[in-house]
């Protein structure tokens, strides 16, 4: 498949969403502000990316639990 060094720049942002990192440390780390980076990268990233963040979100076991009655 065809690539140009670029596309790894792509990737680089879309897998920094799949381990979890704020999205304000992947713009810093890419050099850009937030809104750019979101308006960038957000247009590449998959529903079943979407759905992998999720679900990595939900079962952390440190995540925010719901109060209790």
């Amino acid at each position: 498949m065809d690539f140009v060094p670029y596309d790894l720049r792509h990737a680089w942002a879309i897998r920094t969403l799949l381990f979890g990192w704020p999205v304000e440390l992947s713009a810093r780390q890419m050099g850009h502000s937030v809104d750019v980076h979101t308006r960038t990268y957000q247009r590449w990233i998959s529903s079943q990316q979407i759905e992998s963040v999720y679900r990595l979100l939900v079962e952390r076991g440190d995540r925010p639990k719901p109060p209790t009655l």
